[in-house]
């Protein structure tokens, strides 16, 4: 696909890298356009993902002026490659969220309809493989709901959250997951009739303790102020309030990322005092609990979006987009050099009337992947999905240990035979004394079966499924996952096998 440059963006990027206080600054290496639409097209919500290999996906939800004609698209580009022609995955959807699963090569993707005579949403969750794909209703909500943030944890699980609106302009927090197989929902915030809405969208991550963290902004007739929800293993939900010195701070956008040490790193976009100046500030909690900040980030004037992502080194890094009456357009990067003071750079500077609704990922190289939307001229029927890449934003030596990361310790062969009829083995092999956990799932994600569940010495293992559930009935034709799952002190680590199962 042709590249599509947008000089202004690279000039600006040029002229950083001259700048004598740079230190992790984004340096623009890829200027690529994903797609191109002309017609009665408008498009938001899209998103970004990127597997271990570096593939990156890219999905957005494009509106044709009638609802009913509404569809979402993927799209994906190896490493080094261009990026390939869009597939149309649903209609008359509003896409919510991607994530990827490394070990699966699979994408998911939530989606939501919306019947706007009884206002009723149903939530969906889509699988997508590379061959199959596979649609199951999540949830239904009565009233509206707000966009999903999703995250998946080391087992492979997903996580989700969302606002679901319990009355007119009164919403609350609700969380679901698919850890036993099939999707359980929870209204995660107690009962405040003083509450009447969500400034922004909650968001999600799990911690490598295992902790659930959701983070929003509560509306109420009393302000807005933004919270934490905490799960922890085995308990019910806490919540914690992020601190500000000032009570003439009105929160607006929130992200939330998490490091290696199961810190939380904050950032929170709104409106100060009576001129209603934009600002972003950053905090940080850490494992036990005590907060960081605020911390001004500079240039914050005037944010309408926030987002943040931490590095191999636990480092922050920001993106936020600047709106300031009908010239939005303008993207910057904030970070923190070595001496712990914050940058900001402006890396997108094109000039629009609308929002480019930018989505950002940091690869496990350190670069920066940055998706998000133009309008290359001011008129309704013609944009452009654009895509963005800097080169390494991590600088300073690594303040992980080998104690945070989980070993490699064990090897595992393909199933075999595959496809099989009657049953299907798996080999691994182990270099240390380790807790292993083999279990088989569906291709919708839910449990089919647990085949072993022990601690092993090091040396080779073979296990065998017979191609049954967990009540001893022998499972339909399809495709199903094997996977190997190593607990030990340091973490927990897991392999997949992918197998068919013929009639």
């Amino acid at each position: 696909m042709a590249k599509h440059v947008n000089y202004r963006a690279a000039l600006v990027a040029l002229l950083w890298l001259w700048s004598p206080t740079a230190f992790a600054q984004w340096v623009t290496t890829e200027f690529d356009t994903v797609t191109r639409m002309t017609g009665e097209y408008r498009t938001f919500h899209q998103s970004i993902a990127i597997d271990e290999d570096g593939t990156l996906y890219a999905i957005w939800h494009n509106l044709i002026r009638s609802p009913r004609l509404d569809k979402i698209e993927i799209s994906s580009k190896l490493a080094g490659g261009e990026w390939r022609q869009p597939v149309v995955i649903a209609d008359s959807l509003v896409v919510a969220a991607i994530v990827r699963d490394a070990q699966t090569s699979v994408s998911h993707i939530f989606i939501r309809d919306q019947f706007n005579v009884f206002r009723l949403t149903h939530l969906y969750h889509i699988q997508r493989s590379l061959s199959e794909t596979h649609i199951e209703l999540v949830a239904v909500d009565s009233l509206r709901v707000s966009p999903h943030s999703v995250f998946i944890d080391r087992f492979g699980f997903l996580h989700v959250a969302w606002a679901t609106e319990v009355s007119p302009a009164v919403f609350r927090i609700a969380y679901a997951n698919n850890v036993n197989g099939q999707w359980q929902k929870e209204i995660v915030e107690p009962s405040d009739p003083g509450r009447f809405g969500a400034g922004s969208d909650p968001q999600i991550v799990i911690t490598p303790r295992n902790d659930i963290v959701i983070a929003y902004v509560n509306r109420s007739f009393a302000g807005a102020n933004t919270f934490l929800a905490i799960k922890k293993e085995g308990q019910s939900w806490q919540m914690d309030f992020v601190p500000f010195s000032g009570n003439d701070f009105g929160e607006s956008f929130v992200d939330i990322a998490t490091d290696s040490k199961s810190g939380l790193h904050v950032a929170v976009s709104g409106w100060e005092g009576e001129d209603l100046g934009g600002k972003n500030y950053y905090f940080f909690r850490s494992s036990d609990g005590s907060w960081q900040g605020p911390e001004e980030l500079p240039e914050s004037l005037a944010p309408i979006s926030i987002l943040i992502q931490t590095d191999r080194n636990d480092m922050p890094h920001v993106i936020w987009e600047k709106w300031a009456f009908f010239a939005s357009g303008e993207i910057y990067y904030s970070y923190k050099d070595d001496n712990d003071n914050w940058h900001s750079q402006l890396i997108v500077d094109i000039g629009l009337r609308e929002p480019v609704y930018p989505s950002f990922v940091i690869d496990a190289e350190g670069n920066g992947h940055l998706l998000m939307i133009n309008y290359p001229v001011i008129r309704a029927d013609t944009v452009h999905v654009v895509y963005m890449k800097s080169q390494s934003l991590v600088t300073g030596v690594s303040s992980q240990t080998s104690e945070r990361a989980v070993p490699e310790t064990f090897e595992l062969s393909p199933s075999f035979p595959n496809p099989f009829s009657s049953s299907a083995s798996m080999r691994y092999r182990l270099s240390a004394p380790v807790e292993t956990v083999v279990q088989v799932f569906a291709l919708s994600g839910e449990l089919v079966t647990t085949i072993s569940n022990t601690v092993q010495q090091p040396g080779e293992y073979a296990v065998r499924w017979n191609g049954k559930d967990h009540f001893e009935k022998e499972v339909s034709a399809g495709v199903y996952f094997i996977k190997l799952i190593l607990v030990n002190s340091h973490g927990t680590q897991y392999r997949v096998a992918k197998t068919l199962k013929l009639d």
